[in-house]
């Protein structure tokens, strides 16, 4: 936890602002809680589901794109919904890519997500 020092963001909401800094995840972790959460998930996905969150993970890390697209709780809700029935392609556009407001930023992360999510991939191909 830390306090921002941006006065004028104190100013405007009346009060100290807060902060978390997350530690980068590193494949095995992301791995263990994707395995956890979905036990049933067949190891190729898995590794292409983390692949693609650490992809995002260094892209943020290099200032290249935010740091919004990066949400292991978007990424987690993605893959419940491919369990639902979802194509991945669209459930990952839906948890990851729609969190991007710059049509650039974007853009990178939909080609990023190609190289990891096939679009011929359907739920079966996951679970």
């Amino acid at each position: 936890l830390w306090l921002c020092g941006d006065k004028r963001a104190e100013r405007s909401v009346g009060f100290p602002v807060f902060g978390y800094q997350y530690a980068a995840f590193d494949g095995g972790a992301l791995a263990r809680i994707l395995k956890t959460s979905f036990p049933e998930i067949k190891t190729g996905a898995l590794e292409q589901f983390s692949g693609l969150f650490l992809d995002l993970q260094l892209k943020a890390q290099n200032s290249e794109i935010s740091t919004k697209p990066m949400d292991l709780r978007g990424l987690l809700a993605a893959v419940k919904v491919i369990k639902g029935g979802i194509c991945p392609q669209k459930a990952i556009n839906m948890g990851i890519t729609n969190k991007c407001f710059d049509i650039f930023e974007r853009e990178m992360i939909e080609d990023i997500v190609m190289t990891r999510i096939p679009a011929s991939w359907t739920a079966g191909d996951v679970f």
